[in-house]
């Protein structure tokens, strides 16, 4: 009869607790006491992950080879080489076979097959002893398979000391989605964030006293399980259903009610992991984002600003539109395994970015013709085509595009122009010039007899066009757009005209003759009024 320990390896030699032989893995003595206690480890309070066995052996090492009384300290010396040899076992292995043999070896043996010490003492001699007699010892180990226990781990079936799993929602306050833009925010959804957590450490496993694999693999393979490889928000029929949590619509008692508004789409997929083969725990750390139905796979804001002066010639409104695309989620291989397609972001960001830059223009108008708190130019018109400015951004590697668009209601009579300004140069309008005649008198000191005709000269008008057209409208010389300036009755005497398809370019003069009669009736204010 006798306890022994084994540690792990091959060359592992047994120590002995008890009998009478000695060596230098006998520990001489009666037959130990042993006390056995177990921690039952939970994961709440209904799935139960693993037991933790505790043994504590404890005896009294006897000198079992010769050293003589009569000896001056021989008697200590031995029972040092005792104590050495306790402590020992402390540092020969991590974990080894512990075996409590009964009494007569009877055969049913208590076998410990993850056996780990954790504490070895030798305690202070009793009086009894006087340091020569005997030493107490007490050695604790530790482990989760105690055969024949026909102990049945139900956590799925992996060997895990700890496990956690924990699940977040959360809105996007920064990143909203407009499902179907105009301008009124009444489509315009949030963007929620779901964050699942999970974490395990495990136990490394032993059969017959060998080691088999190392505890963070378990954890591993149990924490991967645990991924959601496809999230269905509206749907408990996935096992086990603390898995998948519910929507908003339908909780489940069975399930976790995350407040998921039906039928979001999942999108972005990021997971993390960690291991710590030390600790043999690992971790991971999914996120998901849920976007609304039947929207686009991005997010965009749009912002309109408006400004305007008193000495203005015009009214500027721009429109900033950025997006930022999402990816699209597929299993490619068929295994449950999230993927992001690859330029996935761009492609999407390029969708709703053209879907916002053909809304610009109705964006500028609604803001000019309603939204905008100022007073606009009495008469004007707001120019949405062609914009006066543009430009464009696009970052493929970030799936990114940002648009900023301007327009204005310069007042021009050709809306396929830039700028335009017209002027008018008038002479004698109010035929109010006299004809004289200038009569020199010799000897008249006085001057010259001035002598009034009873006439008056022509009425002129001079007009001159000033204008510059868009890009795209430069394919031939514009008109002039002056006819409604020049009075009915006049008489074009001189014209020039001055183009640069290049530029766009384009001038205009022309000189009108009439009688001052003919003069009024002609266009005398500007094209917007």
């Amino acid at each position: 009869m006798a306890i022994t320990y084994t540690p792990k390896g091959p060359t592992g030699t047994a120590y002995e607790f008890g009998g009478t032989a000695d060596g230098a893995t006998k520990i001489p003595g009666p037959f130990p006491r042993y006390d056995i206690s177990t921690e039952v480890v939970r994961q709440d309070s209904i799935k139960h992950l693993k037991c933790k066995h505790t043994i504590t052996v404890s005896g009294t090492a006897l000198i079992a080879a010769t050293a003589s009384m009569l000896s001056e300290g021989a008697r200590q010396s031995a029972i040092h080489t005792l104590i050495k040899r306790i402590h020992k076992l402390a540092t020969v292995s991590k974990h080894g076979k512990l075996e409590i043999e009964p009494y007569g070896g009877g055969g049913n043996r208590i076998t410990l097959e993850d056996a780990r010490i954790t504490s070895v003492s030798t305690p202070e001699q009793t009086e009894q002893s006087s340091g020569v007699q005997s030493q107490d010892y007490s050695v604790t180990f530790e482990g989760y398979y105690l055969s024949s226990m026909d102990e049945v781990g139900d956590f799925d079936g992996y060997h895990l000391s700890t496990a956690t799993e924990s699940w977040d929602v959360a809105p996007d306050e920064g990143r909203y989605q407009d499902i179907a833009p105009n301008f009124s925010g009444a489509n315009t959804k949030r963007i929620f964030t779901v964050s699942h957590s999970i974490s395990a450490t495990g136990i490394d496993t032993f059969s017959s006293g060998s080691f088999e694999e190392r505890g963070w693999k378990g954890a591993r393979d149990w924490c991967e399980s645990r991924c959601v490889a496809t999230p269905n928000w509206n749907s408990d029929s996935t096992p086990p259903k603390d898995r998948q949590p519910s929507p908003a619509a339908s909780p489940d008692s069975t399930n976790i009610p995350l407040q998921i508004p039906v039928d979001y789409v999942v999108t972005n997929v990021v997971r993390s992991r960690n291991i710590d083969h030390t600790n043999n725990s690992y971790s991971i750390s999914e996120t998901f984002v849920l976007v609304p139905p039947d929207g686009y796979l991005a997010t965009s804001t749009i912002e309109v600003s408006g400004e305007n002066n008193l000495d203005a010639d015009f009214m500027t409104v721009s429109v900033s539109i950025s997006v930022a695309g999402l990816p699209s989620v597929e299993d490619p291989d068929g295994t449950g395994a999230l993927v992001p397609t690859s330029g996935s972001r761009y492609s999407n960001a390029k969708t709703l970015a053209s879907v916002l830059n053909g809304l610009a223009p109705q964006y500028a108008l609604d803001f000019y013709n309603g939204i905008y708190f100022g007073d606009t130019p009495t008469g004007r018109v707001l120019i949405v085509d062609p914009e006066v400015s543009r430009s464009e951004s696009h970052n493929e590697t970030d799936g990114s595009v940002s648009i900023s668009l301007s327009y204005n209601d310069r007042c021009v009579s050709d809306n396929n122009a830039i700028s335009e300004n017209i002027s008018l140069s008038w002479s004698n309008r109010d035929g109010s010039n006299q004809v004289i005649a200038l009569v020199p008198v010799i000897g008249k000191a006085t001057g010259p007899v001035i002598q009034n005709m009873g006439t008056t000269n022509e009425t002129t008008l001079s007009i001159s066009v000033e204008k510059k057209m868009a890009i795209g409208f430069r394919e031939q010389i514009p008109a002039h757009g002056a006819n409604a300036y020049i009075p009915a009755g006049s008489f074009r005497r001189s014209m020039t005209e001055s183009w640069n398809p290049t530029t766009g370019s384009f001038s205009f003069t022309a000189e009108f003759v009439m009688c001052a009669a003919t003069a009024a009736g002609a266009k005398e204010d500007g094209p917007c009024v």
